[in-house]
């Protein structure tokens, strides 16, 4: 329940509870009984008046208000501002005690509009100018929410096993993947439009153009320490070389930190040299892909605008740089603290290190290599004003950003979406993922000599993919789903508002 929301709690309980407007009384009650206690202050439930019963009566009103006050608790779904409105006149009227006036403090199980509230208090004040009134919605309760959760727990019991199985009972229903994804298509557009867009760029990018992978790029290391370190009386063949590096990885116990530790240990001088020339060696002969050229339009900024305000890649090749150069757009990679692009420049941020294949024109390209050092790594893991993870995050507090190539399985990225996501409570960024086919589940039952149930199958996958979206979700995360890689350059050139001009 500690990683939910309020909001997420409201609405399971719409969806779960049969007495939904007592249950969200009940912690309301609850929540303000341990707001006021921290303040010595006292709440008396259900206070009955002459007047009739209230949902709570605050003699010594509450936080920097002292004045006694009301509390009307109500539950909904909709927002509708002129039942509100009257709601709070008629309670007002009946409630009308003192000469001096006195606090009403309206709490309602919705999210209100700043303006729509300003809007409500205006009216009210203009009826009844002696009360003072109050109203909090989801983004107060929240709040108390998440310093009293432990409280509270008891009148939900089971919450996180009802939200499971709310998940499966609306993944049996039948969801158009592809006609939501064209609607979140159709909100990024605006964001890019709007110079708000931020790309992140994972190795699906460099692989498209014939960079290895990470697999492949330790795997081709191990080789080339294998020839480097035995004698040369010793013959060896190309094959018996690949036979020794899978039996090296198999020893790292597939750790890929311990295995990159392990070769730049070996290599030593040698090291940027390999990586660079594994890296290269089977570079495509135009230096791009399909992917990489949609990319790269989708840099060129709208008339009078930026449109890509920045790009952040974990990938240490330049074959970004080099499209952006034949496009004639002005760049600047970013591989080490302290430095900035300039405002005519758009930055091409490499959190995890940098090796372009003319390397000798940048300086301190070898300490920029993070992730080739456990130590290095670890930094990254645990220190949070590290500048790459500064940058990460101040992206994913201020603006939109669009991941590209990313599985998002990274601890590090994920840890900092889930941090940067304690400020804005909406999923506002996306990730491109490939769904899940259903073949695998077949393939399975057929290695295991069981009978295709396809009924069966689609409705596992189906549930698989909404248990996904919930789960990015939970990192702010919306999903836009494609079948096949040969997709993706199509949709990002639907997202650039180009053009549509």
């Amino acid at each position: 329940m500690k990683n939910m929301s309020f909001k997420e709690i409201i609405e399971l309980l719409g969806e779960t509870d049969k007495q939904p407007f007592y249950t969200f009384e009940r912690i309301v009650l609850t929540l303000l009984e341990k707001y006021l206690s921290e303040s010595n202050k006292t709440i008396i439930p259900y206070y009955k008046l002459p007047e009739g019963e209230i949902d709570a009566f605050l003699p010594n009103g509450f936080g920097n208000e002292p004045k006694t006050t009301i509390v009307d608790i109500k539950y909904t779904k909709k927002v509708a501002i002129n039942n509100i409105k009257e709601k709070l006149i008629k309670t007002a009227e009946k409630l009308d005690l003192a000469v001096d006036g006195f606090n009403l403090l309206f709490i309602v199980s919705i999210e209100i509009k700043p303006s729509d509230k300003i809007i409500i208090k205006e009216f009210l004040q203009s009826k009844k100018p002696l009360i003072n009134f109050f109203i909090w919605d989801l983004h107060e309760l929240d709040t108390l929410f998440n310093k009293y959760a432990e409280f509270v727990s008891s009148f939900i019991p089971n919450i996180e096993k009802k939200a499971l199985q709310n998940i499966v009972d609306k993944s049996l229903e039948y969801k158009d993947w592809q006609k939501e994804r064209e609607n979140l298509i159709q909100k990024l557009s605006e964001v890019h439009k709007n110079d708000d867009l931020i790309i992140f760029l994972g190795a699906g990018i460099s692989s498209s153009a014939g960079l290895p992978d990470w697999s492949s790029l330790l795997s081709q290391l191990l080789v080339s320490l294998i020839s480097s370190s035995l004698p040369k009386n010793i013959d060896v063949t190309d094959q018996e070389k690949i036979i020794l590096a899978k039996s090296l990885q198999g020893l790292n116990n597939s750790s890929p930190l311990l295995e990159a530790r392990y070769v730049n240990s070996g290599l030593r001088d040698n090291f940027e040299s390999e990586v660079s020339n594994i890296l290269y060696k089977n570079i495509k002969h135009n230096n791009t892909s399909p992917l990489i050229d949609s990319i790269g339009n989708l840099c060129i900024p709208p008339r009078g605008a930026l449109g890509v305000r920045a790009i952040v890649t974990y990938n240490f090749d330049d074959l970004i740089e080099r499209k952006l150069e034949s496009l004639n757009l002005r760049y600047r990679p970013i591989y080490k603290d302290m430095d900035i692009p300039l405002k005519d420049e758009l930055g091409i941020f490499h959190v995890h290190g940098f090796l372009p294949e003319n390397s000798i024109d940048y300086e301190g390209i070898s300490e920029s290599l993070l992730v080739f050092s456990e130590k290095n790594y670890h930094t990254l893991m645990k220190e949070p004003y590290f500048w790459s993870n500064l940058i990460q995050l101040n992206f994913f507090r201020e603006n939109t950003c669009l991941l590209i190539g990313l599985s998002g399985t990274d601890p590090n990225l994920r840890r900092l979406l889930e941090i940067a996501k304690r400020k804005n409570k909406i999923a506002k960024h996306y990730i491109l993922l490939k769904r899940t086919s259903k073949k695998v589940f077949i393939e399975d039952f057929e290695k295991n000599d069981q009978q295709v149930n396809t009924t069966l199958i689609e409705t596992i996958n189906s549930i698989h993919h909404n248990l996904q979206e919930r789960s990015f979700d939970e990192l702010g995360l919306n999903v836009l789903w494609y079948e096949d890689y040969d997709e993706l350059p199509d949709i990002i050139e639907k997202i650039n508002y180009n053009r549509k001009r």
